[in-house]
């Protein structure tokens, strides 16, 4: 005999758990799977994961899910994956299968949702499960390029990903490569020969995002003079790269899950529904997860979207990678060649110390800038702060002469009082003549010949910074003017520099290149 009409509501239905062994989904690389959990019945607490692209539930023993229910049929229905998407369809079973109080044939099924086959309670659940990644063996996929652990990794992962039509989403910081990792899994994919269509939700006005994601018909709003076709249209074949999807509408979002589940797209205004076959690749600065904890991201749409999580590490984690990346930058720009001559090691040293708070976009920026500066690459770098606002100190390194070794530590105690924590200075300078030709005091030298910098920690870190560095450039420089004479060949050769900059610094220092101070 068939069932009575279920309840409008069931009880006692847990929220959604998130399994992570991480404390958090985007740590590190994740995959989303499937399970269902028993609710009620005999079989209570029975969780068996969704792990075929066919599941069946029944009390057959042939069936993946078997529930001792009097009330379930043989084969009672099934859970079937598609493009990511999960539905479940009724077997023709007896007693029916129902969502809240409908008795369904097919439905798409969502985290969290409670379905009931016969009188027994499933909940469908998604786990996040961490995957254990070998890093590949090539240093670069596609026109991707890293040789630290954490990129061939993520290597070893796109090759995995790109196989595939699964929704991914990248997590990491800006400019730290995010639409170039989703550019490489689209040219990897089988989808590479159709169209690859960006959406930035964060640079696209809030009233605009609406028709622009899902285009809108002739005089569906005020301006809307001529039919649009969205991104999601355009992608069709292809993949559409979602960026910064952190930013996308709220009342947008159940649109967007709606449009990947049931693979069809409506325009703003429209009536007519058009069949979609397209990739989602989405992209956030923000760990979406805790976005979907604070309220401001739906969490049915993360679990649908984040079938794959790839964490993308900023470049001050994958410092190795600074050399090569920069190299490959400059040829790859116009008259980039001529600056490889210019990488040597103290530049690459210089280059990896750098914190680079603007990520590879950073790194980039500074090749671009000094195809077309002349001096040192390295001196063309910003400001050093980190994301976290701090800004520290930065002391330039000096090379001592070779045959001098550094001054034993003494075992008495100081004679004069210690320097105060806002300054850097040596503790055994000696003095070069009582004044300069311009009646200023000179730089102390020390023992070695090196000049002693003093860094003012009280002023801003940037005026600090051009501070010590002025200091620093116009002793080096009348040091160098002394020693050759002034003979300008003489001084750019042995500092390293072309001429024309030589020039460009002699003048920003009242220098005469002849040997003579210019006050004339």
């Amino acid at each position: 005999m068939p069932l009575p009409r279920p309840p409008h509501e069931f009880t006692g239905q847990p929220a959604t758990q998130v399994q992570s062994s991480t404390g958090g989904l985007d740590l590190g690389f994740t995959e989303r799977r499937c399970q269902l959990v028993v609710l009620s019945g005999v079989d209570t607490g029975k969780a068996v994961e969704v792990n075929k692209p066919q599941f069946t539930v029944g009390k057959g023993e042939e069936c993946d899910l078997v529930l001792t229910d009097p009330t379930v049929s043989r084969q009672h229905c099934v859970l079937e994956q598609q493009g990511g998407a999960v539905f479940v369809r009724d077997l023709q079973s007896t007693n029916g299968t129902w969502i809240d109080q409908f008795r369904i044939r097919e439905a798409y099924l969502r985290p969290g949702i409670v379905l009931r086959a016969g009188q027994v309670q499933l909940r469908f659940e998604s786990l996040f499960k961490p995957l254990d990644v070998a890093p590949s063996l090539d240093e670069r996929f596609g026109h991707l390029i890293g040789r630290s652990m954490k990129m061939r990794q993520i290597f070893t992962m796109l090759e995995r990903v790109a196989k595939t039509d699964a929704t991914v989403v990248i997590f990491g910081e800006t400019g730290c490569g995010k639409s170039a990792v989703a550019q490489a899994i689209h040219d990897a994919s089988p989808r590479r020969s159709g169209p690859f269509v960006t959406v930035d939700c964060g640079a696209i006005a809030e009233n605009l995002i609406e028709s622009e994601l899902f285009g809108h018909e002739k005089g569906a709003f005020t301006g809307a003079s001529s039919l649009r076709r969205g991104a999601l249209e355009r992608a069709n074949g292809g993949t559409l790269f979602i960026d910064e999807l952190v930013d996308l509408r709220l009342d947008l979002q159940p649109r967007l899950l709606r449009v990947l589940e049931e693979r069809e797209v409506r325009r703003v205004g429209g009536n007519e529904s058009i069949k979609l076959d397209v990739r989602i690749i989405a992209a956030s600065r923000h760990d979406l997860w805790r976005e979907v904890e604070a309220k401001r991201f739906r969490e049915d749409l993360y679990f649908r979207l984040a079938v794959f999580t790839i964490p993308l590490p900023p470049l001050r984690e994958r410092k190795e990678d600074i050399p090569m990346l920069a190299q490959a930058f400059a040829r790859s720009i116009k008259d980039g060649d001529k600056l490889l001559s210019r990488f040597t090691p103290r530049v690459n040293e210089r280059l990896m110390a750098h914190p680079f708070p603007g990520n590879v976009r950073e790194l980039r920026n500074v090749i671009e800038r000094a195809i077309y500066l002349d001096g040192d690459l390295a001196e063309m770098l910003g400001p050093t702060v980190f994301p976290d606002g701090t800004k520290p100190m930065v002391a330039l390194p000096v090379e001592p002469a070779a045959h001098v070794s550094p001054p034993a530590l003494a075992a008495t105690p100081m004679a004069s009082p210690p320097t105060p924590a806002h300054v850097f200075a040596p503790a055994v300078p000696r003095t070069s003549p009582a004044t300069m030709d311009d009646g200023t005091a000179p730089m102390p030298v020390a023992a070695d010949g090196a000049v002693p910098l003093r860094a003012d920690c009280t002023l801003p870190f940037k005026d600090a910074k051009e501070k010590l560095l002025e200091t620093f450039e116009a002793e080096y420089f009348r040091r160098l003017l002394t020693r050759v004479g002034g003979n300008a060949s003489a001084m750019a050769r042995i500092a390293g520099i072309d001429r024309k900059h030589l020039y460009t610094l002699a003048k920003k220092h009242n220098l005469d290149l002849k040997g003579k101070k210019d006050d004339e």
